[in-house]
């Protein structure tokens, strides 16, 4: 039995072309026994044009998306009027969805291969090549796991880091409007709910409520997944697989599909301003901490602030806890991945380490029409840090109070 996915996302502001029916293909050449590491790195679109010219694959194989829709990004300067994110313009070339036959899903974190023994490079993203001087652990730890097969069609949703909350919304869900808007049915959904990478090695096994939670509130069931393991290696009939968001900076599909999945669909109120003073704590965890952080909770409370430690909340507490927000204030962090859920107009301040500034929180601000601000702090490292993410940090208290100011607080 086929399986939909979620409702399509009709109030998202970037239409999808309406001939969007992705025809299934066939292919016709020969089929690697999968015993042999992949013979080369390729992109989807270039194996699927190289393999129709063959003859080796009947068309369609993919589907183009998004093509040419521009995203503004407005500039975002410091409370010293100095420019923390320049304004930006983002034309997308196009996303795209594709179905592979006779395809393969390799290792914990999903690598697909063709049948012709190919690895898809850009579905098959991994945080940690770094480590392995650029080479693709799907050729440098390559092992012949054994062979399942189902003649089903199943959408590859795997991703290095899907236990972290942001990556798990945006490069595991978000890719989901891609599937819907394909119109491809499918029976299963490969998931790694726990991937492995190179900084997080001893970290417990197991999926994270939040990956439970969130499939459920989409009506993906049990019976609905397969996950990955170590040794996985799956052969179907077609393998489905989606552009990532993060090769297109996360656009604004992405953020209206989360939003009306976990917001409008459920029937969260998303008018008016929200109401709660919220500081988000990383009390709990264990990089990036805020060493002088009850300097900055005196501060807050004095303020009218509530303070909240995410990692005790299920998903729907935080959505609901973001959603009735009237001000934001937390270090960088997968927990802002929440400011998706956000009413309009929200203020919302990112604290960062001088060596670890990302944009992507400013980008969802820009896409829910968020009042975005930030601060950086003094960078502290510490015995045994990995990476310069992990960086602790000391806030400048006389700062924080000036960017509450302009915000009237």
């Amino acid at each position: 039995m086929n399986h939909p996915a979620p409702p399509v996302n009709h109030g998202t502001d970037h239409k999808a072309p309406d001939d969007i029916q992705l025809t299934l293909s066939h292919w016709g050449g020969e089929e690697a026994d999968g015993t042999m590491a992949p013979i080369r790195y390729e992109s989807t679109p270039a194996w699927a044009a190289q393999s129709i010219q063959a003859g080796k694959l009947t068309a369609p194989v993919y589907k183009v998306l998004y093509t040419g829709h521009t995203d503004f990004y407005p500039e975002a300067r410091d409370n010293y009027g100095n420019t923390r994110f320049h304004a930006a313009q983002v034309t997308s070339q196009g996303c795209f969805v594709a179905a592979i036959p006779s395809g393969r899903i390799w290792g914990i974190n999903g690598s697909v291969i063709t049948p012709d023994n190919v690895l898809l490079e850009d579905v098959s993203l991994e945080f940690s090549i770094g480590m392995n001087f650029g080479i693709h652990p799907a050729f440098s730890r390559w092992a012949p796991h054994p062979l399942s097969y189902t003649p089903e069609t199943v959408v590859s949703l795997g991703f290095s880091d899907s236990q972290n909350y942001f990556h798990w919304l945006y490069d595991v869900l978000g890719r989901l409007n891609l599937l819907q808007q394909s119109g491809i049915k499918v029976d299963k959904y490969v998931i790694n709910r726990r991937s492995r990478i190179f900084w997080d090695s001893g970290d417990p096994d197991g999926p994270r409520p939040f990956q439970e939670q969130s499939l459920r509130m989409l009506g993906i069931g049990p019976d609905q997944i397969i996950e990955t393991n170590e040794n996985f290696h799956l052969k179907a009939g077609h393998v489905v697989v989606m552009s990532h968001t993060e090769r297109h900076g996360y656009p604004k599909w992405a953020s209206d599909f989360l939003r009306k999945v976990f917001l409008f669909d459920r029937g969260l109120d998303v008018n008016g301003p929200g109401s709660e003073y919220v500081y988000i704590s990383r009390l709990k965890a264990n990089r990036r901490r805020i060493l002088n952080e009850q300097d900055v909770i005196d501060l807050l409370t004095a303020r009218g602030f509530k303070i909240y430690t995410l990692e005790e909340m299920s998903m729907d507490e935080q959505i609901r806890l973001f959603n009735n927000a009237r001000v934001i204030v937390g270090p960088h962090g997968a927990g802002l991945a929440n400011i998706t859920f956000c009413r309009p107009g929200t203020s919302i301040v990112e604290i960062f380490t001088p060596n670890w500034i990302k944009d992507c929180y400013w980008r969802i601000s820009s896409h829910c029409n968020l009042d975005y601000h930030s601060l950086v702090g003094e960078g502290v490292t510490w015995p045994g840090m990995r990476w310069e993410g992990e960086e602790d940090l000391i806030v400048d208290i006389g700062q924080l109070n000036q960017v509450l100011s302009q915000i009237q607080l």
